[in-house]
């Protein structure tokens, strides 16, 4: 009896100490591949439940580009087993009905994760005939695969989001609202103002290239940090990312790459089909005319095969010496900056004529150049994707280091001289007639700058005559005198208040000859674009036609003085805003002028002033007056063409 108990005692420990058994396959819950989500794509060939192995060929339309993207998730799993992944893509067809080559669906290791918010690579996967082969051992009853870990449109505007609210100079944005009805968004760091470098950056206009929104979020990350280096250059530009540009297809699960009849990346023309692509180019028209743009940088995913960051540069024939060098200069800073994992080790490629001899006009990076006539740099970046370094953890430290690259190589570019925005003192010369000196501009402008946040301490000088116009000014001489003299910050021309719209060759004539003397003392031009009179409201177009042309023209600013008066008086009739002549301003005007010009000239937001500043004008109405400078001068940097007016600020509810 002793015996038997034994023996069964020791069967019974064994069985405790030993691992349990595999369920019976009819025990077990079904596999099942989900794609009924953003940036879903996968298309089931087979599922082995016994085997746990899962065959799925990417599903994204032909017909939008590149059926390369996959992304799915998987329920159903049970947690002791080991999955097998195979992405299949041999078959799979372009648009016109041509084998699509694989190798572009199937990196070298694949992103998973078991609740669609914390991504890991899995191991290297095996590749087969168009194929590839990935294990996981995902220990939960649900798990997500993708080609890399997604961005979606909603990702980029939750990520903004977060920015947003842990640095104050992180503005989010909305660059426009695509034909598929989804938001495209942006992040702003700091407004343009006269002379501030600007700098865009745009990412994914092939939905497919995920990694670049790795590398775009890794930037703006970088960007609202507390980094003495991110901070300086919040400081000194203004920086514009848009971290997808392609945000229907990527929502699809589409590629996006060689949609017909063509791609986002040659969109570029006089008229885009593309809503971000028209309003991207809308924007960096916006910032060249309201300050300048230094750097352009488009990023993408390149090849397979491409095993290190590479940069796309214009053909040199294309560049001056200065620009040339610019680039070699941009470029040195990258060698520095772009220590790896993915490393930076030189390599260019060559665009224009060659790369593309149809299309390459139409391009990103070759629109951007021809916008700014030459003078920036202006380049696509390509990260590689199909390494296993390529980790979103590495993708975005790539995008921290260009953002050290930026600002090394903007450092070099305007070291000499401290930008006028930054300064606690600017020097200003006005040159112009009664609407300058009535009710002293030059001085409430002053006053109205010592009493805001920044206590700016504005000095300025003046050249003004009653009904003096930019031509009478240049032919007397003593204005451009002033100008030589040198030391100004910035130089503001108003013409004579008719001139510009009823002579407008005339502006267009003199405004260049004292424009080219400014330039030689390092000054700022500043066009006063000035109002209608009283009795003809509908001068104002012709007025703010004039200014605008030849500020876009010079690459100079304007203070869209006239148009803030155009919305204020349509928006509150009883303030009187005219002198009793019916053409000089009131006290008041004065008060709106002023405040147009501390916006266009800081950068800061005007309704930050106190009203109590200007006595002669009441609390309320300089509120209200603030507001209306700052709406004017927003929707004037936002304008898509100089040549048109933008739409007067709607009142606030």
């Amino acid at each position: 009896m002793r015996s038997l108990f034994a023996v069964v005692l020791c069967v019974a420990s064994f069985a405790a100490l030993s691992p349990a058994a595999d369920p019976p396959a009819a025990s077990r819950p079904a596999l099942a591949v989900h794609n009924d989500f953003e940036g879903g794509s996968a298309k089931v060939l087979s599922i082995d439940q016994d085997a746990g192995v899962v065959r799925v060929q990417p599903g994204g339309d032909p017909k939008l580009g590149w059926p390369c993207w996959w992304s799915f998730k998987l329920t159903g799993i049970d947690r002791a087993r080991t999955l097998t992944i195979v992405i299949d893509a041999s078959g799979l067809k372009d648009h016109a009905g041509k084998p699509f080559d694989p190798s572009w669906a199937l990196p070298a290791r694949a992103a998973w994760s078991r609740d669609g918010r914390t991504w890991r690579q899995t191991a290297d996967g095996k590749a087969g005939k168009g194929s590839m082969t990935y294990t996981v051992e995902v220990e939960a009853g649900e798990a997500h695969f993708a080609w890399a870990e997604p961005f979606t449109g909603t990702t980029a505007a939750e990520f903004i989001r977060q920015v947003a609210a842990r640095c104050k100079d992180a503005q989010p944005f909305v660059l426009c609202r695509t034909p598929g009805g989804r938001d495209v968004p942006a992040v702003r760091f700091g407004q343009p103002a006269p002379g501030k470098l600007g700098v865009w950056v745009q990412a994914r206009q092939h939905a497919w290239e995920c990694g670049s929104s790795h590398v775009a979020a890794g930037l703006v990350h970088w960007l609202a940090g507390d980094d003495e280096r991110a901070a300086a250059l919040r400081r000194r530009t203004c920086i514009t990312v848009v971290p997808v540009m392609d945000v229907d297809n990527v929502a699809v699960g589409a590629g996006g790459k060689n949609q017909p009849p063509h791609d986002h990346n040659r969109d570029w023309s006089d008229k885009p089909l593309y809503a971000s692509v028209a309003a991207a180019q809308k924007e960096i028209l916006s910032l060249i005319r309201q300050g300048g743009l230094e750097v352009c940088l488009d990023l993408h995913n390149p090849g397979k095969n491409d095993r290190e960051p590479f940069f796309f540069l214009p053909p040199r024939e294309q560049c001056s010496d200065a620009n040339w060098a610019d680039y070699q200069r941009f470029l040195a800073g990258l060698r520095q900056e772009m220590v790896g994992p993915l490393t930076y080790k030189g390599r260019t490629r060559e665009s224009g004529p060659k790369y593309d001899p149809k299309m390459w006009r139409f391009m990103g990076a070759s629109w951007m150049r021809q916008a700014t006539d030459g003078h920036t740099v202006a380049m696509t970046l390509e990260t590689p994707w199909s390494l296993s370094e390529c980790s979103t953890d590495n993708l975005r430290r790539v995008g921290r280091e260009l953002g050290l690259a930026i600002e090394l190589y903007l450092r070099d570019r305007r070291c000499a001289a401290q930008p006028a925005w930054e300064k606690d003192t600017m020097q200003i010369l006005f040159i112009g007639n009664s609407y300058t000196y009535v009710n002293d501009l030059p001085r409430m402008l002053s006053t109205l700058a010592a009493a805001g946040p920044r206590k700016l301490r504005i000095q300025t000088d003046r050249q003004v005559e009653g009904g003096q116009s930019l031509m009478g000014h240049w032919n007397k001489g003593q204005a451009v005198e002033k100008i030589r003299k040198g030391g100004w910050d910035f130089v503001v021309l108003q013409d004579q208040s008719l001139t510009p719209a009823m002579r407008p060759q005339l502006t267009k004539e003199y405004a260049p000859k004292l424009d080219a003397e400014i330039r030689k003392v390092g000054a700022t031009t500043v066009f006063y674009m000035t109002w209608a009179r009283k009795k003809d409201p509908p001068m104002i177009d012709k007025l703010s036609r004039t200014y605008t042309e030849v500020a876009r023209e010079l690459g100079a600013a304007v203070a869209p003085v006239g148009l803030a008066w155009k919305a204020a008086i349509e928006q509150r009739a009883d303030l009187e805003l005219f002198a009793a002549d019916g053409s000089h301003p009131s006290p008041a005007g004065t008060y709106l002028a002023a405040c147009v010009f501390y916006a266009t000239l800081t950068g800061e937001d005007p309704t930050k002033l106190p009203p109590g500043a200007v006595k002669a004008v009441p609390a309320e109405t300089a509120r209200f007056l603030q507001t209306i400078a700052r709406d004017t001068v927003t929707a004037q940097a936002a304008a898509p063409s100089g040549l048109d007016s933008p739409p007067a600020p709607q009142p606030r509810k």
